[in-house]
């Protein structure tokens, strides 16, 4: 029962910290735009045909390497730490995104 408590204390130790702290601080900053998450739809093309999708474009070119550099500096100045690459198929680009 006591690893039960510390368990259940934990978990709730670490959701206050990772979501109540920042969604508090963005109640009282309101005026500052920090983004925790944030999504970049880097390319619409896709090579699978999903049934169940139809967010792909294979006639569309996706975004610049440039335009994705510039995007990922942005998002990092303004305090963004999680940027997922979405789109079709965002690892279809011959260039690979780093950072």
């Amino acid at each position: 029962m006591p690893n039960l408590m510390r368990y259940k204390g934990g978990n709730g130790f670490r959701a206050i910290r990772r979501w109540i702290i920042p969604y508090v601080n963005s109640r009282i900053r309101a005026a500052e735009f920090r983004p925790v998450l944030c999504y970049l739809f880097t390319e619409w093309r896709c090579n699978i045909d999903c049934h169940y999708c139809f967010q792909f474009n294979n006639k569309s070119s996706g975004m610049s390497m440039e335009t994705a550099q510039s995007a990922l500096d942005w998002l990092w100045s303004i305090g963004c730490r999680v940027v997922p690459l979405m789109g079709g198929e965002p690892l279809i680009e011959k260039t690979s995104f780093s950072m």
